[in-house]
């Protein structure tokens, strides 16, 4: 029975990491590039806003 689970089991992890990864990296709500990008924005627009 276990040699029949491993091949399921381990489909089973890959996938969770596959999700995991998506949405800590490119998931548009609240990933961590989204977190950048809002700061890098506000950073810019800061910069932008004032006079050299």
């Amino acid at each position: 029975m276990v040699a029949q689970s491993k091949p399921q089991l381990r489909q089973n992890i890959s996938d969770y990491l596959r999700e995991v990864k998506y949405s800590i990296l490119s998931a548009p709500d609240n990933s961590i590039m989204a977190a950048l990008k809002d700061v890098e924005s506000k950073f810019l627009d800061g910069i932008e806003s004032q006079p050299i």
